[in-house]
C-alpha cells in the first residue's frame, strides 16, 4: 500500500516554523540529556571495573539507576521525534535543524527546505537532490 505524503503550500510550511523551532529545541535538549546520562553510566561502569568493586549491591543499584535514566532519555527523544514526524515534514539533519517540506513549484514536486533559525522558507530543492546548501535554489 502506497502512503500519501501531504504536499505543503509555502504558506502552510511557513506556518509550522515556530512549532518546529520549539520541537527541534526540545530534541536538542533530549539529545544533550541522553549524552550526559550515557556518559554517567559509562563512567560508573569504568570506575566499578577499575576499583575491582564488581557487582556489589551499591554498585549494581547505581548502574541500574543510570541505565534507567538512559532508557528514559531515549523514550523522551522518541516522543519528540514522533511529534516532528506527525507534522508531515522530513527531518534531514536533527543536529543542524535541516527540515524539508514536500511541496510544488510551477507544478513540479520539490522540497521546500528550511534550516533552524531562518525566519521563513526561502529555498527549495528537487526531490532527487540531497539537502546540501549548494543544491538549494531560491524561491522567487
Amino acid at each position: 500500500m502506497k502512503s500519501t505524503r501531504h504536499i505543503f503550500s509555502l504558506e502552510e510550511a511557513n506556518a509550522l516554523l515556530a512549532e518546529l523551532e520549539t520541537l527541534l529545541a526540545g530534541c536538542h535538549e533530549r539529545i544533550v540529556t541522553y549524552t550526559r546520562r550515557h556518559d554517567e553510566l559509562l563512567m560508573h561502569e569504568l570506575l566499578a571495573d577499575a576499583e575491582g568493586a564488581g557487582k556489589t549491591p551499591d554498585t549494581s543499584m547505581i548502574l541500574e539507576d543510570d541505565a534507567q535514566n538512559v532508557d528514559a532519555s531515549v523514550l523522551e527523544l522518541e516522543k519528540e521525534i514522533d511529534k516532528l514526524r506527525a507534522l508531515g515534514c522530513v527531518i534531514r539533519d536533527m543536529e543542524r535543524g535541516w527540515v524539508d517540506f514536500p511541496g510544488r513549484i510551477e507544478g513540479q514536486q520539490v522540497y521546500f527546505c528550511w534550516r533552524r533559525g531562518e525566519p521563513f522558507i526561502r529555498f527549495y530543492h528537487p526531490l532527487k537532490a540531497r539537502c546540501r546548501l549548494e543544491e538549494r535554489r531560491p524561491i522567487t
